[in-house]
């Protein structure tokens, strides 16, 4: 097995983040020994033995539910932009679409998978039970053992052993199974798996005979030696057992592998790496099962090979998911001298009516407060001035679709508030501020005394009482508007860093303008045929561990386009506990 502060971390290559989009584990060129490539957007991920081990195995148990609804739900005759065709080479799964691009995914690592594979096959716990003379008393049954007890003196009675289950291994040494289900315990601990009560017994007996209460196979400060004492159990396993059988070597064989297997991988192969080199699939995949299972999305419009109508009744597959109801005929093509090249957003969706609240009724809920306090820097009381705090709560008695909802209104609000105190205060900094410029609000923030204390708060210091109640005003009415407006979204899930949309040239990019391009198409589109103001957004993966909330900020591209950071570990958590 490898140990995780030996894996060097690699960020995304920035300059070429377009060209490549591989995720996992794989000898890097440039250091020259097995490095972990982080998703875009892990910028601020830290490098940390527990954080990397987290990480990694959280990608493990992704990969894998990623391929096993690839094989499940993928119909080779349906030619759309997803997968059409798999093939398994050792290991090796090879996704080919339409054009022919390939999706590599080598979604096991040997050493690991041997352990579960063997698992299953040899059915662990039927090797273990047999029926045979126990020490151990049942008393619920021990009027049967009364004529077998010795009586003693002080009118105590002996019994010296019971007929009942016990743990014997015919032809594989019982510490060889004891030291695999321990194995097997860790690994099924760190990928969230279930595990019998028989398994943990095992486990724990193994523990306590060979290691002290502090070492785990998975502690950073234990890992070197505990390695070392399962070693030696199987070295002296292998000395001592005079018959090996062919579930012997079985076991045998794949606790050796786990033990002295590395992840250095077969280089005459193509099982050169662990990971996938198109992760925007199953960056597209998550996030779709994340709005899918969101009751607050009613979903109009998916390319996804997920089942969605078990999650969106109203939903029916021709080619992709439509609601005919809203959308009778697929709308998404262009036509060129009588021919018709189809393309294909990803999502469109709409907020469910009832989820639609006001600023003021998510206040009445207490969702949202703000509290008043006068300006403790105006000691003589001359201004009015005051310092007002935002919360947003995360109450357990809120449906959690709404509380998305709500912490996208706490965020606009914070916008609104930085933007409407910029225009007021700075009315020649903002003269002539188109789209373009937004972002110049931002060296600003801190002159304007307002700053964000955590990802569910933030404070605006020694504001006028009546500047911020107008404020506050105008968010209500401009809420109420959109709520009667009844926005139509189309959401394309980018793959692309967070970062590269700071750059003014962004649109230098041509992939990015493509997409852009693409979008606004889309959108183009859609107004054919619904007669309803429509939001297009680009949603992009960022990695915060202190942000509980699926969406975390946004802002307008001068494109027309809201750029929206979504949270890549609570999009993660969904697919994989879903």
């Amino acid at each position: 097995m490898f140990n995780f502060n030996e894996l060097a971390i690699v960020q995304p290559n920035e300059p070429n983040c377009y060209r490549g989009s591989f995720v996992g584990i794989r000898k890097d060129k440039y250091l020259g020994k097995m490095a972990f490539t982080l998703p875009k957007g892990f910028e601020s991920f830290e490098a940390s033995y527990d954080n990397v081990k987290k990480l990694f195995f959280a990608m493990y148990r992704t990969f894998e539910k990623f391929r096993q609804n690839q094989e499940k739900y993928l119909d080779k005759r349906v030619q759309n932009k997803d997968n059409v065709q798999i093939e398994n080479h050792n290991g090796v799964y090879i996704f080919t679409d339409e054009d022919n691009n390939e999706t590599v995914l080598y979604s096991k690592i040997d050493l690991i998978d041997n352990i579960f594979k063997t698992y299953q096959e040899l059915e662990i716990e039927s090797l273990i039970q047999e029926l045979g003379l126990v020490e151990e008393v049942d008393y619920s049954k021990i009027e049967n053992y009364l004529d077998k007890g010795i009586f003693l003196s002080n009118n105590a009675i002996f019994i010296e052993n019971m007929v009942g289950y016990r743990n014997i291994v015919r032809g594989v040494p019982s510490e060889l199974i004891e030291l695999f289900c321990y194995i097997y315990k860790e690994l099924a601990n760190e990928l969230e798996q279930e595990l019998s009560e028989q398994i943990k017994e095992i486990a724990f007996n193994f523990s306590y005979k060979h290691l002290s209460p502090e070492q785990s196979l998975f502690s950073e400060y234990s890992f070197e030696s505990t390695i070392s004492i399962l070693k030696d159990c199987l070295d002296n396993i292998y000395k001592t057992t005079a018959y090996k059988n062919y579930q012997y070597w079985d076991i045998y064989e794949a606790v050796e592998y786990f033990l002295y297997g590395s992840l250095e991988f077969n280089k005459d192969s193509n099982q050169g790496f662990w990971g996938i080199n198109n992760f925007s699939y199953i960056w597209e995949e998550m996030c779709n099962y994340m709005s899918a299972k969101n009751e607050e999305y009613d979903i109009l419009y998916c390319d996804s090979s997920l089942p969605l109508n078990q999650y969106k009744t109203n939903l029916t597959k021709n080619y992709v998911w439509i609601d005919k109801n809203i959308i009778p005929n697929n709308p998404f093509y262009l036509d060129l001298n009588g021919l018709k090249r189809w393309i294909r957003p990803d999502i469109i969706y709409k907020r469910n009516s009832q989820n639609n609240l006001s600023i003021t009724d998510i206040m009445n809920i207490g969702v949202f407060s703000y509290e008043k306090k006068k300006d403790s820097s105006d000691l003589l009381a001359l201004t009015s001035n005051i310092n007002v705090i935002f919360k947003f709560h995360q109450k357990d008695d809120v449906d959690n679709n709404l509380l998305l909802n709500f912490q996208i209104k706490f965020n606009e609000i914070y916008e609104y508030f930085s933007e409407k105190i910029f225009d007021i205060l700075y009315p020649e900094e903002n003269k002539g501020r188109g789209l373009k410029k937004k972002k110049t609000v931002k060296p600003f923030l801190k002159k304007l005394k307002i700053k964000k204390l955590d990802s569910s708060s933030f404070i605006v210091k020694s504001i006028p009482e009546k500047l911020f109640h107008a404020i506050l005003d105008n968010i209500e009415q401009e809420n109420k508007n959109k709520i009667s407006q009844k926005h139509i979204n189309i959401v394309d899930w980018k793959y692309y860093s967070y970062n590269i949309f700071e750059n003014q040239d962004y649109r230098n990019n041509i992939k990015v303008n493509t997409s852009i391009i693409k979008s606004l198409a889309y959108e183009f589109c859609l107004s054919q045929i619904i007669d309803e103001p429509i939001n297009n957004q680009f949603c992009v993966p960022y990695y915060d561990v202190n942000e509980k909330n699926i969406v975390i900020d946004g802002k307008m591209l001068d494109c027309n386009i809201d750029l929206i950071r979504i949270n890549f570990i609570k999009i993660q958590e969904i697919y994989l506990n879903g």
